[in-house]
């Protein structure tokens, strides 16, 4: 029994006779480094041992001391940024070089500086005292964007007396402006609420017979203006590109100039009306695509509620206008627009 004892002992001073003279010593210089189960960052990692630690490092990272005399040894030059080294389970396992200092014990140690870091990678630990809108993930609290907008028009036109015999619709065109705040109660900065404007047009030509078949030409310009409230959440967002969902109530002024023109007569009419739409869209934001500036995608859908077009005054030539239904009437309905525009954060 005492034997076994005394061979016991041996052994462990063999172990530790071994480890300090045929490895390295260093000492942890960030906050938290990682112990991978290979040589490369992308590998599982195995332990974390926290700043101010010591550890061993495998023999085969040794310098000679420049006090020593080499005699004829070859040192292995490791070409590796990491050391080889043990977990606290006893298996081999790797730390990267720049988390460790090496501990020379003679005038090296004066060539290094104790970290070359201005500031410590791997510490996650926030500074205090907090920012005053911590954990918002940006300071931005306001945006302003313009977008120019296209889409089909609505098929809606005067109900003319005459045959008609053919139309055509152009596309609408405009354009939309907004400001945004965010919303004080949200902390993560999501939430934005302003106002926007829009102005579309767009025109209509259509072809007419008489009943004497005469020809005539009907042109129709249609407008809307609108403001009103927009609302906008960031439903994705990264580095790359945001996602963002919005919607709205606008109120419109919608008119449209009406010009009737045959062989011998021409005669100019307005309409208007006053109109108020809820809209929902979707915007696709790439920041900073532009110095200062975010290039944004979308697309909207304008629901119309039904409206008529009244005409400001009463027809000149009685005969070329509708008598019972002297309006341009809108039903129920969407509107799809596409846009692309800018937008400022600041």
């Amino acid at each position: 029994m005492v034997a076994l004892k005394k061979i016991s002992f041996c052994l462990f001073l063999l172990f530790f006779f071994t480890q300090e003279v045929l490895s390295a010593e260093g000492v942890i210089i960030v906050l938290e480094a990682p112990l991978y189960e290979k040589e490369m960052k992308g590998s599982a990692i195995v332990e974390y041992i926290r700043k101010g630690e010591r550890i061993f490092i495998h023999d085969r990272h040794l310098d000679l001391s420049p006090n020593e005399r080499d005699y004829g040894q070859t040192i292995p030059n490791i070409q590796s940024d990491f050391y080889l080294v043990q977990d606290k389970n006893g298996q081999d396992a790797y730390i990267e070089k720049r988390f460790v200092k090496k501990i020379y014990k003679d005038e090296r140690e004066n060539l290094e500086p104790i970290s070359p870091f201005d500031h410590d990678p791997t510490d996650y630990r926030l500074k205090e005292p907090l920012p005053p809108k911590y954990p918002a993930l940006t300071d931005d609290r306001y945006r302003a964007f313009i977008n120019l907008a296209t889409g089909p028009a609505t098929k809606v036109n005067y109900p003319y007396a005459d045959t008609l015999k053919g139309e055509n619709y152009n596309l609408r065109r405009g354009v939309e402006l907004a400001y945004l705040k965010n919303i004080e109660f949200d902390i993560v900065n999501r939430f934005y609420f302003g106002a926007k404007f829009h102005f579309w047009q767009d025109e209509a030509t259509f072809t007419l017979y008489d009943w004497n078949n005469e020809k005539k030409l009907a042109t129709e310009e249609h407008g809307q203006f609108g403001v009103g409230s927009y609302v906008s959440y960031d439903a994705y967002r990264d580095f790359r590109y945001r996602v963002s969902f919005n919607g709205g109530f606008t109120f419109n002024w919608n008119r449209t100039y009406v010009n009737l023109k045959s062989k011998d007569e021409e005669e100019n009419r307005f309409f208007s009306a006053y109109t108020i739409t809820p809209s929902l869209g979707t915007l696709l934001q790439f920041p900073n695509a532009l110095p200062r500036a975010d290039i944004i995608l979308g697309s909207s859908l304008q629901f119309n509620l039904p409206y008529e077009l009244l005409p400001a005054a009463r027809p000149i030539n009685q005969t070329s206008w509708n008598k019972d239904s002297d309006q341009i009437a809108y039903p129920f309905g969407g509107v799809f627009t596409v846009f692309i525009g800018l937008q400022t954060s600041y």
